[in-house]
């Protein structure tokens, strides 16, 4: 998964460590900070960017824009190892 993960940063699509914390997640998957991950967590990686995204491109529609994450790896927890 792992491979994934680079395919995607090196697809020239990648939004950037600082959209969203998927892409933070994706982003320390292929600096080897945190494990590639099971199925559930690339769906909930998918989803958080594509959330995200939708948000994002909407949002100025009804005056409102969403800043950008700090472009850094998340120091502690992160999105996966919270309990919900």
């Amino acid at each position: 998964m792992r491979e994934a993960a680079k395919f995607i940063i090196d697809s020239g699509h990648f939004a950037g460590d600082g959209f969203s914390e998927g892409d933070q997640e994706i982003m320390s998957i292929v600096s080897e900070k945190r494990k590639a991950g099971k199925p559930s967590d690339w769906r909930a990686i998918a989803a958080t960017h594509h959330w995200t995204r939708c948000v994002t491109d909407l949002g100025p529609y009804h005056g409102y824009t969403i800043p950008r994450l700090e472009s850094t790896e998340p120091d502690t927890q992160t999105l996966f190892d919270r309990e919900w």
